[in-house]
């Protein structure tokens, strides 16, 4: 059982992290949209990451009443997530959300979020566009199978049914900001409920209405779907890698026996009733197939992580 946040007498601190790549034509109206006061919640912030923008967008951002933490270089959304939520907690939130700034999102929703954590019904809440059909907004097929391939894929390694596992409205309690140690800077969404579901935090899907397409320009991060599925598969493999590490160099390793099985690297056949060393056709085969097992292996490199919890306890 894990423990739900104490209250404060003036009420616990909400920050909103808002990561944000050139998002000028936005990200001002969604800053100002945000609910002001939420039951529960004392002083609500905003904190815009600006990824490396080239317009105007963190000045809209502090001119909408904002406060600003800038990268220099573009990192990726996963990389400003991981900033943000770094910042947040250095500005002492006791309850953590963060909503995309492309206007997608309707910012008056999230204290259908908030409420899902405050009320110790869980330690993380997500906003779900798929939960219930009828919620379920316009969007390309394409991406709505994408979306349901990875949901499906996400729900079966954590062993808990998920609907959306992409979606970038979310909400956190301290503790599971304080156990959350992303590596992915391309996304973060996805990494998010493996880390949390294998340290065995509370989970919940709540189901809202979002647009389907966005107000102005194209999406940095899913633009080109089937590049987004590739990265995000990385950043998947290797958290599970290093969460369950067992299965992980099992099921690799069980993949090659399964060729050596096979007759991949015997590089023999029965001829006349001999053997003939041949030109060896299958150990090339067998070659590859463990050469690119190693790569993929030898590509996912980051730090071990405990299958454990950070923090035990609130600060």
């Amino acid at each position: 059982m894990t423990s739900s946040p104490q209250a404060k007498p003036e009420g616990l601190k909400l920050v909103v992290i808002m990561p944000a790549l050139n998002e000028e034509p936005t990200v001002a109206d969604t800053i100002r949209q945000i609910p002001r006061r939420i039951d529960g919640i004392g002083p609500i912030e905003v904190l815009v990451i600006d990824d490396g923008s080239t317009d105007a967008t963190a000045g809209q951002a502090r001119a909408a009443g904002a406060t600003v933490v800038s990268h220099s270089r573009r990192q990726g959304v996963g990389a400003a997530f991981k900033t943000g939520l770094a910042a947040a907690l250095e500005m002492g939130a006791d309850i953590i959300a963060n909503i995309d700034a492309d206007g997608q999102f309707d910012p008056q929703t999230l204290p259908a979020l908030v409420a899902a954590v405050i009320s110790g019904q869980a330690d993380f809440a997500t906003a779900s566009r798929f939960a219930d059909p009828a919620l379920t907004p316009e969007m390309p097929a394409v991406k709505l199978r994408g979306n349901q391939i990875m949901s499906r894929l996400i729900s079966r390694m954590i062993g808990q049914r998920f609907y959306d596992v992409s979606c970038g409205m979310r909400c956190y309690n301290r503790r599971a900001a304080m156990n959350l140690n992303t590596i992915g800077a391309f996304t973060y969404t996805q990494e998010v409920f493996l880390n949390l579901a294998y340290k065995r935090l509370r989970m919940v899907e709540v189901p809202i209405k979002v647009h389907g397409r966005r107000k102005h320009g194209t999406s940095r991060v899913a633009g080109n779907v089937f590049k987004y599925a590739f990265n995000a598969m990385g950043i998947i493999f290797r958290c599970y890698r290093d969460y369950r590490p067992m299965r992980f160099f099992g099921r690799l390793a069980a993949g090659v026996w399964g060729d050596a099985g096979s007759g991949g690297c015997s590089g023999y056949s029965h001829r006349s009733g001999e053997d003939h060393a041949q030109s060896r056709p299958g150990r090339p085969r067998h070659t590859r197939s463990l050469v690119a097992r190693s790569g993929l292996v030898g590509s996912l490199r980051s730090p071990p992580r405990p299958d454990r919890l950070l923090w035990e306890h609130w600060p």
